[in-house]
């Protein structure tokens, strides 16, 4: 059965413009600024699974 992601909206309200950032768990996110006349600009984040290695072959996976 397929699980649906969970999606968080980021709202940036600074008008500078910011590089991307890059995440080992997400890859690059590139954060919206707002337009010319936009109060505010949205950028989706969606959730993702990490895995530690607890040794012997026992991993766990946990919520990013």
């Amino acid at each position: 059965m397929k699980q649906q992601d969970e999606i968080v909206n980021l709202a940036n309200i600074s008008t500078q413009k910011w590089p991307p950032r890059q995440r080992t768990y997400l890859g690059a996110a590139s954060i919206a600024s707002p337009e010319e006349g936009q109060d505010y600009a949205l950028t989706e984040i969606h959730s993702c699974k990490g895995k530690m290695d607890l040794g012997d072959k026992h991993m766990m996976e946990f919520a990013i």
